[in-house]
């Protein structure tokens, strides 16, 4: 018995329904009021309700062309992942290859990989003395480099592609994989073409998956900020979010930025909402037999053998360059570069401006933000799980609308909302750090849901119900029979939180002080003072790390589980 009398377990019942709710509900107070109090800044003027900022952005040509840029380039960006990545699909469907189960798990990676690493790897692959064009100069012996690649908005558009093909593809394969091999025999009786057999039978199938994938894909590169910032090469290629970015940070000016913020943020939720809507899942179809991949034979395996070709050096040129360039160095500007490990030792070294103390100070300060935030976003996420799959709270359609709604918000735009209330507030470093802390809970909390929810969707409810039925309490059965069967999806979901909280720069850029470096800020700050060798060293770490990340979720076999 307890000291109020009533026996633990049901003290435990009630614990467990009470104290997730009454956490629930503040975490998603502590999300949503920094977003309103940016918002309302665009619609309030010294305290009366003018929209005279909003009116102002509307006004303006500038700010006009601005969101039609936004717009055209993340349209542009998401039809482009979703053209290459169609054929992609239709091969690991429909044959058998050595290392494909390895290269469908790889997808996760674009989930993690961090955005800064993608465009020091694009600058030292496709830039003007780049790998590429040093390459086809030699061959070519010209001097002049014949790829004019980075700050254009070929570069934006082919950095968006590069992250998010894989993400494309895990939704073609998923929908189109599941089709049953009956569909494909009905068609062949009929006489059907291999054209009329995809338009009659396998696009209506992978159709909702094409509308899923266009929307998120849409939405992360009108979200798009790191690759922007550097790729676009200036404001003639520049975003809502790096303007809003720019107008705040700089410029000090909240009234504007706020403005432009309420746009960004109706666009993106606008494509959330149709996004959540249209992501009803996937049709169980495990009793009907599916189609068996063929051997890759004939006239396929040339074609295949050089898409592959392709693929590796599209994906895999730039973070090989990346990693090459950090072990290459010249002691003069004109002598020829060997191999060295000049650059780690200046990361490691106590005499270098940008060395030790900047590298461990980097290292210390992403692994307090990720550890923070893993746990926190952890917690949260399963705890809301549980809640909205136990049908613990009053209306759960709507509690799984807001925790998942923060897909749809910038973090950038997040970040500002704290740092309005810090400068409001006059508070101290505490306030920056935990600022930066419950951003990227919330840039995780919907991984974190998302995988745990799955699960405990698909989970046996029946050992739960024996358990409670001979006698144990909420508590117990939750610690001893569900946690364990949630096991995996839950390390998923704390290894997403992770690898996303150490990639992240746009909250760290806007939020911590300069002294608060992070890996992704030193890597930024390396490249904005042309040490990309050095920028490259610490790239390097990031992408060990990135692979730790996907090594340890690939060996569990669960990475494909987010969708």
């Amino acid at each position: 018995m307890g000291g109020d009398g009533l026996p633990l377990t049901m003290k435990g019942s009630r614990l467990s329904g009470r104290l997730p709710g009454a956490s629930l509900l503040l975490v998603l107070l502590l999300f949503y009021l920094p977003l309103a109090v940016i918002l309302s800044r665009s619609l309030f003027s010294e305290g009366r309700l003018t929209g005279e900022n909003l009116i102002f952005v509307f006004s303006r040509p500038l700010y006009g062309r601005l969101i039609l840029f936004t717009l055209a380039q993340a349209f542009l960006s998401a039809l482009v992942s979703l053209a290459a990545a169609l054929p992609c699909a239709a091969l690991f469907v429909h044959y058998d290859f050595p290392l494909k189960k390895l290269l469908l798990s790889s997808t996760t990676l674009s989930f993690i990989l961090p955005p800064i690493l993608v465009v020091l790897g694009f600058v030292i692959f496709w830039g003007n003395r780049g790998t590429t064009n040093n390459l086809l100069m030699s061959i070519l012996n010209r001097d002049e480099p014949p790829l004019k690649v980075l700050y254009s908005f070929r570069a934006i558009i082919l950095a968006h592609a590069f992250y998010n093909i894989p993400l494309a593809l895990r939704f073609f394969y998923n929908q189109w994989a599941a089709l049953p091999r009956s569909h494909y025999e009905a068609a062949r009786l009929f006489g059907a073409s291999r054209g009329q057999m995809f338009g009659r039978v396998i696009w209506p199938r992978i159709a909702p998956a094409a509308a899923s994938s266009f929307l998120i894909i849409f939405l992360y590169c009108f979200m798009s900020f790191a690759i922007i910032l550097v790729l676009g090469g200036g404001p003639r290629y520049s975003t809502l979010e790096v303007e809003i970015y720019r107008l705040i940070k700089f410029n000090l000016d909240f009234s504007r930025g706020s403005a432009l913020a309420l746009v960004e943020t109706l666009f993106c939720l606008i494509a959330m909402l149709i996004y959540l809507k249209s992501d009803r899942g996937e049709e169980d179809l495990a009793a009907e037999e599916l189609l068996a991949p063929a051997k890759l034979t004939g006239k396929v395996l040339p074609l295949f053998l050089a898409y592959l070709l392709l693929s590796a050096l599209f994906f895999g040129g730039p973070m090989i360059a990346l990693i090459g360039e950090s072990f290459r160095y010249s002691p003069t500007k004109t002598g020829a570069a060997r191999f060295s490990l000049h650059w780690y030792g200046r990361l490691f070294s106590p005499d270098s401006r940008t060395g030790a103390e900047m590298t461990f100070r980097a290292v210390r300060n992403s692994l307090y933000f990720a550890l923070w935030t893993t746990a926190a976003a952890t917690l949260t996420g399963t705890a809301a799980a549980f809640l909205v799959h136990r049908k613990r709270t009053v209306l759960p359609r709507l509690t799984e609308l807001l925790l998942l709604l923060p897909m749809g918000i910038s973090s950038l735009i997040l970040a500002l909302g704290y740092l309005f209330l810090s400068t409001r507030l006059n508070s101290g470093p505490f306030w920056d750090d935990l600022s930066v802390i419950m951003a990227h809970t919330f840039i995780a909390l919907p991984f974190v849901y998302r995988s745990v929810g799955t699960a405990l969707a698909q989970t046996d409810g029946s050992l739960r119900e024996s358990a409670l039925i001979q006698g144990a309490g909420e508590l117990q059965t939750l610690y001893y029979i569900e946690l364990p069967l949630l096991a995996k999806p839950l390390i998923t979901g704390a290894l997403f939180a992770f690898a996303l909280s150490m990639g992240e720069i746009n909250a760290v850029l806007i939020l911590s002080s300069p002294e608060r470096v992070t890996i992704p800020i030193a890597i930024y700050r390396l490249i904005g003072s042309y040490n990309y060798p050095g920028a490259c060293a610490m790239g390097t770490l990031l992408i060990l790390l990135s692979l730790g990340v996907f090594f340890i979720m690939n060996t569990m076999d669960r990475g494909n589980e987010l969708q």
